[in-house]
């Protein structure tokens, strides 16, 4: 009789471990897309400090990087409205291969670049390809990932919202630690081939991530081909005014990890005579405090004040004065402290403020929200700063020299962080009482 009353027991352990391991797939899903959406993105600070002492072509830096930064985000909404029109055309299946193999090209396409000295703007055209596959196929990923977790796992939104949050800080931190790795042990020789390792590395991660959603299709029962009729856009336009103050708020704290990751390691190479070791070097201290410090306000259980927020982006904004100060002048120490400071700052503000947003807005479509607010975060300031850099170069034309840059560079930190923290207090003040008691259930 005891081992007839075992059987179920079993039996029921084996169910609930079945259940728990098909909750956190989707989750991992989420987060290692994440991981590989921002490692692909910070990569490109990398191929670009190489091409940019490589190829003698006096505004790359400004046309190059100010395409790639927009065209991917442009062509998001494409790939939203393509997943909708694949999936209702072909099977789920056929879609992931699709979106995979887009995925994968995209980020493998700028590894396989041959560097032309007279032809700068063929390297940017070929970037310009990749980033627009790019953009399709994340769509394509994120639409599809919202239609399956939502419809599949409804209670599992929020953890999955917290999770996409600390894959996107993984995959920073993974691009830095790569092309710190390259450079480290790497020769100047060496380098003429060994540039194109993160982007190989990023298309392994990719092929990965595209194995484990193939193979998970056809494993999981439960899995349909249901499809949201609606792109994620729209859905998440329904949010109305919450959903542009929140944009406006985490283009903030994108605007300052953006300049961290991406803007500082070119200053610092040319304006205080660093090799590009020595770079990745500062980068890499600056990702793992960074990373830390996100971790940390993660599992903090305190709820974050609006006070202590608009600190921190005000500290940042200080520092970013400082460190370009520094920069002119040639002070290693202040610019190398400066950087390290706002590393730990970034990481602060990479968790909270997310979290805050997430709590103002209307529940019925909080995950599409967020998640189009992740989508768009680096497109709203890299307009101010791109716009800012093409009519200084208009105006100075040849001119323009690394002064200028820095100058257009504080004056649109300037331009993106002071209305982020006016949006913040307006919609902290507008919604505290719902924050409160958010963070209290948390």
């Amino acid at each position: 009789m005891k081992n007839i009353k075992k059987i179920p027991q079993l039996d029921r352990k084996k169910w609930q471990r079945k259940v728990r391991n098909k909750k956190r797939l989707p989750i991992f899903l989420q987060f290692f897309s994440s991981v590989v959406e921002y490692y692909d993105f910070f990569s490109f600070s990398f191929i670009f400090f190489y091409l940019i002492g490589t190829v003698s072509h006096q505004t790359i830096e400004l046309y190059g990087i100010a395409l790639i930064s927009l065209v991917t985000f442009l062509f998001r909404p494409v790939g939203y409205r393509v997943q909708i029109w694949l999936t209702q055309h072909y099977s789920r299946k056929i879609v992931i291969i699709i979106n995979g193999t887009m995925m994968t090209v995209s980020i493998l396409i700028p590894g396989l670049i041959t560097t032309v000295d007279d032809s700068p703007w063929l390297i940017c055209g070929i970037i310009f390809l990749s980033r627009v596959i790019n953009g399709i196929s994340f769509g394509i990923k994120l639409q599809s990932n919202v239609t399956y977790i939502k419809y599949s796992f409804p209670k599992r939104l929020r953890y999955t919202i917290a999770t996409s949050t600390l894959g996107a800080q993984l995959g920073l931190s993974l691009s830095v630690f790569i092309n710190h790795a390259v450079t480290q042990y790497l020769s100047i020789q060496q380098l003429e081939w060994g540039w194109r390792i993160p982007f190989f590395f990023g298309a392994l991660l990719s092929l990965i991530l595209f194995a484990t959603r193939f193979l998970t299709y056809s494993r999981l029962n439960g899995l349909t081909d249901l499809t949201m009729k609606i792109p994620l856009d729209k859905f998440a336009f329904k949010a109305g005014k919450k959903l542009w103050l929140g944009l406006i708020i985490i283009s903030t704290k994108a605007c300052i990890t953006y300049t961290i990751f991406i803007s500082i390691p070119f200053l610092i190479g040319s304006n205080l005579d660093l090799n590009l070791n020595q770079v990745t070097q500062v980068m890499f201290i600056t990702s793992s405090l960074n990373t830390l410090t996100s971790w940390v306000s993660k599992y903090n259980k305190r709820s974050p004040k609006l006070s202590s927020i608009n600190y921190a982006l005000i500290l940042s904004l200080i520092l970013m004065t400082v460190l370009i100060y520094a920069m002119i002048n040639k002070l290693q120490i202040l610019s190398f402290s400066s950087i390290y400071l706002l590393g730990i700052l970034n990481g602060y503000l990479f968790v909270v403020i997310p979290r805050l947003i997430e709590c103002t807005l209307p529940e019925e479509v909080k995950f599409e929200s967020m998640l189009f607010i992740s989508n768009y975060e680096y497109f709203h300031f890299n307009v101010i700063r791109r716009l800012a850099l093409l009519i200084t170069l208009v105006v100075m034309g040849s001119s323009f020299t690394r002064y200028h840059l820095m100058i257009v560079l504080m004056g649109s930190l300037w331009a993106a962080i002071i209305p982020g923290i006016f949006a913040l207090s307006y919609l902290y003040y507008k919604n505290r009482q719902k924050i409160r008691q958010m963070n209290s259930f948390s």
